[in-house]
């Protein structure tokens, strides 16, 4: 079990994109964090100069805690000291980067075409547009 803060900023965020996805915050904590650690395995320093791992938010007033299978729990703890942070701040920023992730293309950030679609559409264009062999997003969102 993993103890963590978030603003509940971003806790609105994550139940919203966790509805659209069809989540628990607890599922979509877990797998912004599975995702987060598939593509380290692909790359260790993708993330190195990334906006990951900067909490963004100023205030941390929901508590949360997340049960994490011993494997993903003990590569988040090596994520943490490849990038000098507490586990607390590995988890804020893995979910930080993919809700800023899904508002940009929620937004229309990468196309205006993606406003008229609903959200059951848009997670079905942001599966299809990940739709590639050793995918980590849609190993653990699609």
């Amino acid at each position: 079990m993993i103890e963590f803060y978030m603003s509940s900023e971003y806790y609105k965020k994550m139940i919203r994109f966790g509805e659209s996805f069809k989540k628990t915050v607890e599922e979509f904590v877990l797998n912004s964090i599975k995702v987060h650690l598939c593509e380290w395995d692909k790359d260790n320093t993708i993330f190195r100069d990334g906006r990951v791992f900067t909490p963004r938010s100023d205030t941390s007033d929901i508590d949360l805690r997340v049960e994490l299978p011993d494997e993903v729990e003990m590569k988040l703890h090596e994520f943490s000291r490849y990038y000098d942070i507490g586990i607390d701040e590995a988890i804020q920023g893995v979910v930080e980067n993919t809700i800023h992730y899904l508002n940009l293309n929620w937004t229309g950030h990468f196309g205006e075409d993606v406003l008229s679609l609903s959200d059951d559409e848009k997670v079905d264009e942001l599966t299809r547009e990940n739709d590639c062999v050793d995918d980590c997003w849609n190993e653990c969102f699609g």
